[in-house]
C-alpha cells in the first residue's frame, strides 16, 4: 500500500487473518499473525491475495465477518468462501462468488448475527444480507421496501442497538436520522424519524445490560453560535413518568430542596425548556410550560423539593395508512368516509400526553373524564382504557387517523380501536 498504488479502504478479522480490501483487490494476512502478509509463507497458513473480479466495478466499501467472508463492492456483493464444506480458507481453497448485485453505497455494514446489513449504492436504500437455505448461500433483500423514502436524505453511517430490542440507526446527511426496529424472527420492520433540534452528526453504541448506550453527536445552535454536543439516548423505562422522566433533549437534571432555580443550563442559553420536577411536568394549562434560559439558569413558579429534569422540547406525530372500513359496498379505500370516534389503550400516559384526529390541524385531547372521576390536566395513568370519544374531522375519501404528543408528556399506546362512518 503507498500513495502511488492506494490505500485499504475496508478492514475485517475472519477466521483467525486480517483482511484488508483496496481498490479490486482482498488481501488476507498469514494466519494469526495479523501484521503479517509475507509471500514467502509456505502452506496452508501463508496469505491470501485474490483480485474480487466478479463484475465490471469491484471498489471495496466494506467487509464484514459472517458465517462467511462477506464483502461490499460498488457493483456487488461478493462473498469470500472455501468449499461447499466450509473448510477453513487457505491460499489454495479460496473462492469469491457474487451472492447479490446490488452494489454498496460507501458506508460501513453492520453485522447482527448472521446477517449484515448495508446500504445499497445510491445511498437511499437498506438492504439485508443473510443466508438463505433456497440460494444455499447469502443472498440480499430490501428492508426499506415498506418506506422507500424514508433514507432518501442519504445514509452517512449505520449504528445497531441490540437492547431492549434491534434498531439500526441510519445518520441521514440532513442530521436527522432514520431508526429501524428489526426483528427478523417476528418479521418486524417498523421505521421512524428521529429529529432534534440541531445536527445529528454521529451515532454510536456501546452495549449494556438492559438497555444498550446510545450516543449521539449533536450540533445545535446556541446564542447565535454552533455547539457540538455529546448526548446520550435516555432507556424506554426513563421515559414513563415517575420520579426520573428524562424525556427532553440535551437535558440536565438537578435536584433541589424547596427552590426555584434551576441551574446547570448554560449549554441551552437562549433557549426554551420543559421541565419534569418531582414525578409531575410543569404545566401551563394543557400543554407544558417552556421557561427561556438567561444565565445558564431558569426560575420556576413554586419551589419544588425533589428532581428536576429540565431541556429542549420535541414533538412526536403518528399518520395511519389510509383507512379502508365502514362501507358496505364496493371498494372502500377510495369512498367518503369520517372518523366519528376513537378508543386507544394506553399505559404510563399523561392525561395531556396524546392527541387524536383525522389531522393534525385538528385534534383533540383525551377527555378529563375517566372512570366516573374529573382528573386533573397534570395526571399520570398507570393505564386507560375507557369508552370511545369523538374526535374532530370531515367527510373525505382520504381519512386517517393521527396521533401526536410533545415532551415531557409520557404516551405508550397498546392499540386503537375506531368507528367509522361511510355513505
Amino acid at each position: 500500500f503507498s500513495t502511488l498504488r492506494g490505500w485499504p479502504s475496508a478492514v475485517a478479522l475472519f477466521e483467525g487473518r486480517l483482511w484488508w480490501g483496496g481498490a479490486d483487490k482482498l488481501f488476507g494476512s498469514v494466519s494469526d499473525g495479523f501484521d503479517s502478509f509475507d509471500l514467502e509463507e509456505a502452506g496452508d497458513s501463508g496469505p491470501v491475495i485474490r483480485s474480487v473480479a466478479t463484475g465490471a466495478v469491484n471498489a471495496v466499501n466494506w467487509i464484514l465477518g459472517l458465517a462467511r467472508l462477506c464483502i461490499g463492492t460498488s457493483g456487488a456483493e461478493p462473498v469470500g468462501r472455501s468449499s461447499s464444506f466450509d473448510e477453513p480458507m487457505t491460499p489454495s481453497n479460496f473462492s469469491i462468488k457474487d451472492a447479490s448485485t446490488q452494489g454498496s453505497a460507501d458506508v460501513q455494514a453492520i453485522k447482527i448475527d448472521r446477517s449484515a446489513v448495508f446500504v445499497q449504492r445510491s445511498g437511499k436504500r437498506a438492504y439485508d444480507l443473510s443466508y438463505t437455505i433456497d440460494a444455499q448461500d447469502y443472498s440480499s433483500s430490501e428492508i426499506s421496501r415498506f418506506h422507500p423514502t424514508v433514507l432518501g436524505a442519504g445514509v452517512k453511517l449505520l449504528a445497531v442497538q441490540r437492547q431492549p430490542d434491534t434498531r439500526i440507526w441510519f445518520v441521514l446527511k440532513d442530521g436527522t436520522c432514520a431508526m429501524l426496529t428489526y426483528e427478523r424472527s417476528e418479521d418486524v420492520l417498523s421505521w421512524f424519524t428521529f429529529e432534534t433540534d440541531g445536527l445529528i452528526e454521529d451515532v454510536a453504541v456501546l452495549p449494556n445490560v438492559e438497555d444498550d448506550d446510545v450516543f449521539m453527536v449533536v450540533a445545535r445552535t446556541i446564542n447565535g453560535a454552533t455547539r457540538r454536543y455529546v448526548e446520550r439516548l435516555a432507556y424506554d423505562t426513563q421515559a414513563q413518568g415517575g420520579i426520573h422522566n428524562y424525556m427532553a433533549d440535551s437535558y440536565v437534571t438537578r435536584t433541589l430542596v424547596a427552590s426555584d432555580t434551576v441551574t446547570g443550563l448554560a449549554h441551552l442559553e437562549g433557549a426554551q425548556v420543559v421541565v419534569w420536577a418531582a414525578g409531575h411536568a410543569v404545566m401551563d394549562g394543557d400543554e407544558p410550560a417552556t421557561f427561556t434560559v438567561s444565565s445558564g439558569q431558569i426560575t420556576l413558579p413554586d419551589p419544588v423539593s425533589g428532581t428536576v429534569v429540565a431541556g429542549l422540547s420535541y414533538d412526536w406525530q403518528w399518520r395511519s395508512a389510509k383507512l379502508a372500513y365502514g362501507v358496505r359496498d364496493g371498494a372502500p379505500l377510495s369512498r367518503r368516509k369520517t372518523l366519528r370516534d376513537v378508543a386507544p389503550i394506553l399505559y404510563k400516559t399523561h392525561i395531556r400526553g396524546i392527541r387524536a384526529g383525522q389531522t393534525f390541524d385538528a385534534m383533540d385531547y383525551l377527555p378529563l373524564s375517566f372512570q366516573g372521576e374529573t382528573l386533573d390536566a397534570n395526571t399520570m395513568l398507570e393505564s386507560y382504557d375507557a369508552q370511545s370519544y369523538c374526535v374532530p374531522g370531515t367527510w373525505d375519501s382520504d381519512t386517517r387517523l393521527c396521533l401526536a404528543g410533545q415532551a415531557p408528556l409520557p404516551c405508550t399506546v397498546l392499540s386503537l380501536s375506531l368507528t367509522m362512518e361511510a355513505n
